[in-house]
């Protein structure tokens, strides 16, 4: 019975650390992450130390002819088994949350993607908002920039938020517009456009 109890105790531990991943999909994070940043350890420990107490107070009102020993881990293995089965649902249904809202992101860009080719206006993302111009001349440098990109199909967007389900959304959105992008300007033609900005003096 001791070992049921360890095992079951051991198990629900487990799984409140791993549904973290759940909790976050598709964000990516080490192990290491979750246990030192993710993980509320001090709520957690109270939480269960609360369920200690209640199997305890359940183990002296309820079967008094069975010893209390007995039925405290008898108590506590019922705990840990019903808040590892709540653990593991909770975390599923927010995993399927967060892959509908994934899908929807990823549909949205891909018609979005769509749309620029209609419009020959393909997004190039940035990472993070960009820095205005100092002055005058670095001014001119980026509406000549900002003009060789136009002239091969890109705009320049960036967006403040950085996420995994962005990023995986951008290469949903490139898988449709790069080969437009290639078509249309031939092939080699991220390397010219390079090399054309980079001639800027």
């Amino acid at each position: 019975m001791k070992t049921r109890l360890f095992i079951s105790t051991l198990i629900l531990w487990i799984i409140n650390v791993l549904v973290y991943y759940l909790f976050n999909y598709p964000e990516r994070f080490t192990l290491t992450d979750i246990l030192t940043q993710h993980v509320e350890w001090r709520e957690l420990i109270l939480i269960y130390g609360v369920l200690l107490l209640v199997a305890v107070f359940f183990s002296m009102v309820f079967y008094k002819k069975i010893s209390f020993l007995l039925k405290l881990i008898r108590s506590m293995i019922f705990i840990n088994v019903l808040c590892t089965i709540l653990m593991v649902s909770y975390g599923l249904y927010r995993f399927s949350i967060n892959k509908q809202d994934l899908n929807k992101s990823i549909l949205s860009f891909q018609n979005e993607a769509r749309e620029d080719i209609k419009k020959d206006k393909i997004k190039e993302f940035g990472g993070g908002l960009a820095l205005p111009p100092q002055d005058e001349i670095e001014y001119k440098k980026f509406l000549i920039r900002d003009s060789i990109r136009k002239n091969y199909g890109l705009i320049s967007v960036s967006y403040c938020m950085i996420s995994e389900s962005l990023d995986i959304s951008k290469k949903e959105y490139r898988k449709i517009t790069e080969p437009y992008l290639e078509k249309r300007n031939g092939k080699n033609w991220r390397e010219r456009m390079k090399r054309e900005i980079e001639s800027i003096k």
